[in-house]
């Protein structure tokens, strides 16, 4: 193989990083391509292949970069710069992740080229990129460590992906850029911009090859499904000459290689075109697009694009359910849980056998704590893991749950009881897999903070006392309060009865008295006068607030009842 000055720096920074166990040479040569590439283009006409066709999933959902570098020597380094595009006006985050060559996780450090900031990733090589509407966010690879090649691929997801409506489709462009550096000086020598390639399953591009000009040709594709496919491969010369041969495409690999390469022994100078099908076992072209192929040209040592020609009149895969899914990428993720009927993930209550907060809390009062969570990674927890309750920052309780703990279930605590709590601000927190048991996509929803409030500076820690207020017949209203019991009542309401009125007014005591239980009583009495009968009932929103309704039952001789609304605080 020739080496000349331009090429031998631009092959050792990007593209000839070879494979473990892997050959990208094209195994198998034919002397004379030529009449069944004419066949290959004359079944491209085929009307399966027309406009008429009908696909499930736009290709800006996903996109996909099939090649990006980082890193160098001494001498030179290249970095990638990816600008990524919301298309859309509502907010999306983007999952941005990268792959090595062989479809295993790459472990690049991202930064934000416009603030400096470093992006912290969720796993290796897996991150999320919020993205406000019609904005671009540009993130650039840092050029530094050892020499890594592969390829990058992008989702358009909502704000939140854990709580995305399905039905719904994001948006997103991208595009990307090399940027070779001189080591010494840290200047750059130059940039190639390319755009996000789309899924292709047949496509041309022109080839050169001139060492005498530094001139040569480079094509990079990524399998991104997660089936493996072939890729045939026809060479015509413009000097008549054609060689036409095979490269068989695993899950996630990724190749970049120079055209001498794929075809050892090529002329110099040639050119020429390199027409690629992606074909099944059978040799059959195979429509599934799960080829995202990209062209380079090096140029007197310098890289720039050039764009491939799809053959095919539409660009958007068959199968879009068929996506690449490295070993890692399917996740589990714990986090806070609200069932249904419940107030909260945590819920305090003075009272067992609620899944409701209490409206308030005293210092007398026995405080119990519920708590929920779930599983909604996209993996079952197969380890037994363990989750932490701390009152205060003070750990009070832990629990832990047997495997597995699948995907889309949800676990509960019940009715822990934390105790008594002084007069102040507290707060309740849940950690879950506070020992770190369990990897996770997000490891930063696990904890969750209730902040409660003991005591009521304005009517300090007790219902006891004297209420006054009116009713909505704008009549006062007056009770009391003894040992958390509502005891003595005076009231003053107007019945309407048949033809007749009656006021009933006065104070009525009752011994104990209504018992206030979550904040709510109900109090009533009877005298003897007609068979008149009182309901008194209410909420205590504070230690200082309350409402509820009064409702008034005469007897003869004016029968009626009068129900009426009341507000209320404490003297």
């Amino acid at each position: 193989m020739n080496t000349y000055p331009g090429k031998q720096a631009f092959l050792s920074l990007t593209f000839l990083l070879g494979m473990i166990g892997f050959s990208a040479t094209i195994v198998s040569a034919e002397s004379n391509p030529h009449e069944e590439l004419a066949q290959r283009m004359e079944f491209l006409k085929n009307p399966a292949f027309g406009p008429d066709v009908k696909y499930s999933i736009n290709p800006r959902s996903r996109i996909v970069f099939p090649h990006i570098a980082n890193g160098g020597d001494s001498t030179l380094r290249i970095a990638t710069t990816l600008s990524l595009t919301n298309v859309g006006e509502e907010p999306i985050t983007v999952i941005l992740e990268f792959f090595d060559e062989i479809g295993n996780r790459l472990d690049l450090e991202l930064i934000n080229s416009e603030t400096g900031a470093t992006l912290n990733p969720l796993s290796s090589g897996f991150y999320h990129v919020p993205i406000e509407g019609y904005k671009t966010v540009f993130v650039e690879t840092t050029g530094t460590g050892p020499l890594q090649a592969g390829w990058a691929r992008a989702w358009a997801r909502c704000e939140n992906p854990l709580w995305c409506d399905q039905s719904e489709t994001y948006l997103v462009g991208g595009n990307l850029s090399f940027r070779m550096i001189d080591g010494p000086s840290g200047e750059y020598c130059s940039i190639v911009g390319i755009g996000a390639s789309i899924a292709t399953p047949a496509f041309s591009t022109p080839v050169v090859r001139d060492s005498s000009k530094e001139t040569n040709t480079a094509i990079a594709f990524v399998n991104s499904s997660n089936t493996t496919t072939y890729m045939e491969v026809f060479l015509i010369g413009n000097d008549g000459s054609g060689r036409q041969g095979m490269v068989e495409l695993e899950p996630g690999v990724h190749i970049a290689r120079y055209v001498d390469e794929l075809f050892p022994g090529l002329g110099d100078p040639y050119h020429g075109t390199l027409h690629i099908f992606q074909v099944d076992e059978e040799g059959n072209v195979d429509p599934r697009f799960d080829v995202h192929p990209v062209s380079l040209l090096l140029v007197c040592g310098i890289m720039t694009s050039v764009p491939v020609t799809n053959l095919l009149p539409f660009s958007e895969p068959l199968d879009p359910d068929d996506v690449y899914t490295p070993p890692d990428l399917l996740w589990p993720n714990l986090a806070m849980y609200r069932p249904q009927g419940w107030s909260d993930s945590i819920v305090v209550s003075t009272t067992t056998g609620t899944t409701t907060d209490s409206a308030s809390f005293t210092t007398e009062d026995t405080l119990y704590v519920d708590h929920a969570i779930t599983n909604n990674g996209d993996s079952d927890i197969e380890v037994e893991f363990h989750t932490q309750l701390l009152v205060d920052g003070v750990p009070k309780a832990s629990w832990y749950m047997e495997p597995p703990f699948e995907t889309g279930m949800w676990g509960s605590a019940r009715d822990y009881s934390i105790g008594k709590l002084a007069k102040g601000t507290h707060t309740i927190t849940i950690k879950i897999d506070y020992l770190d048991e369990v990897a996770e996509s997000d490891e930063t929803d696990n904890t969750y903070t209730k902040t409660i409030v003991i005591g009521d500076d304005a009517g300090g820690t007790s219902y006891d006392g004297t209420w006054s207020g009116m009713t909505g017949q704008q009549r006062p209203l007056e009770f009391e309060v003894e040992d958390n019991h509502v005891t003595m009542v005076t009231l003053d309401v107007r019945v309407q009865g048949t033809g007749c009125s009656v006021t009933v007014s006065g104070g009525i005591g009752v011994s104990p008295g209504a018992l206030i239980t979550n904040d709510s009583f109900t109090w009533s009495a009877s005298s003897g006068f007609g068979g008149t009968t009182q309901t008194l009932t209410g909420t205590f929103s504070s230690y200082s607030s309350a409402s509820g309704t009064l409702t008034v039952t005469t007897g003869s001789p004016c029968a009626g009842t009068a129900t009426t609304t009341w507000t209320a605080q404490k003297d």
